[in-house]
């Protein structure tokens, strides 16, 4: 009699989340290496920025030092200007001195008590002057305020030809409590930027000033593209509206970041795929294994259900396997069968 082969216990899939488990921790690690470069480039922008930061306070420093410097020579200079004409030798040595051009001026005035212009160096015509400035040269505003207030006053910057733009320091010059006059200083703020920013700053930086209207009206500059990281802060002295635009010029693509990026996308990409492949792989082996344990249960049925007994022996003559059958027949155990070697017992009897 043959019976239907029983199925033996094979053990349960796996849960649902037991294969997306990898590609979790495939997703996890990307995103936090990803996120660690985004922290490793906002970090890089602050150092950037703050680094912008120290250096423009360090030239608006260095530019307010040189005004400072300016303002006192030309405050020691005024007295002998308006004394003595002609001037002594060791005037007009002070007076060349004082328009190095590393100072910035271009030209020196002197002013009696009245605001009349007694002299300067070197010699000018208001032909230079545009638009409305033309017959507003030296200040006047300027030369009351600064009389009044009894320190150095800057006037608005104004337009001269060549697209040039200049403003005036006014000095005023007393002798114990009695006013003697004013000596004003003429700058060009286009030299000034030119000469007072250092080449190392203009090779990371685009430094620009910029009226009350938000007109560039002085700028040094070299031609590349910019990026988004600027400063401003007011160009005071002069002032009067005057504002300081410092842009940091767009830096080199940093390689290393995006290689790494590039490199953690790629072996991503080769774990899922790997993870992938193994699992079409654990999928057709344990197919492979249900249906090689059907048939190794439906093969045990077969042989369970016979009548006729059957032994296994190796080479060796040790018995490797029995069936119920033959159990029956000999009156054994098959665990007391198996590994048996000859020569055997008489099987039918059992040994005291």
């Amino acid at each position: 009699m043959i019976l239907d082969p029983l199925p033996l216990p094979t053990p349960s899939p796996p849960p649902s989340w037991y294969w997306s488990l990898p590609y979790a921790a495939v997703a996890l690690f990307v995103a936090t290496m990803a996120a660690l470069l985004w922290l490793t480039h906002r970090q890089d922008a602050e150092e950037q920025r703050a680094t912008l930061i120290n250096d423009v306070l360090w030239m608006e420093q260095n530019l307010g030092f040189q005004f400072e410097r300016n303002n006192n020579h030309l405050s020691q200079l005024g007295p002998e200007l308006l004394r003595s004409a002609p001037h002594t030798p060791t005037t007009e040595a002070r007076l060349r001195q004082a328009l190095d051009p590393e100072s910035g001026l271009i030209r020196v005035l002197w002013l009696n008590g009245n605001g009349e212009v007694q002299g300067a160096q070197p010699p000018y015509t208001d032909s230079h002057l545009v638009g409305e400035t033309g017959g507003t040269f030296p200040s006047s505003s300027a030369y009351r305020l600064s009389r009044s207030m009894g320190r150095p006053v800057y006037s608005d910057a104004y337009a001269v030809i060549e697209n040039q733009t200049q403003f005036e320091v006014h000095v005023p010059i007393f002798e114990g409590s009695r006013y003697l006059g004013s000596v004003v200083g003429v700058y060009s703020l286009n030299n000034m930027i030119s000469r007072h920013v250092p080449w190392w700053f203009s090779e990371r930086y685009r430094v620009s000033v910029e009226n009350s209207i938000g007109v560039e009206i002085a700028a040094k500059s070299r031609v590349s593209p910019l990026s988004g990281l600027t400063y401003e802060i007011p160009f005071d002295p002069p002032g009067h509206g005057l504002n300081l635009t410092v842009t940091a010029y767009k830096s080199e693509v940093r390689w290393i970041p995006l290689l790494l990026m590039g490199s953690l996308g790629v072996l991503a990409a080769a774990i899922v795929w790997s993870l992938w492949q193994l699992r079409r792989h654990m999928q057709r082996r344990q197919a492979a294994e249900q249906a090689l344990r059907a048939e190794h249960a439906f093969r045990k049925a077969m042989e369970d259900s016979l009548n006729t007994g059957m032994r296994a022996r190796d080479l060796t003559g040790r018995i490797t396997y029995v069936n119920p059958a033959f159990c029956r027949m000999v009156g054994w155990r098959a665990e007391e069968l198996v590994g048996l070697l000859p020569p055997h017992a008489v099987l039918g009897t059992r040994s005291p």
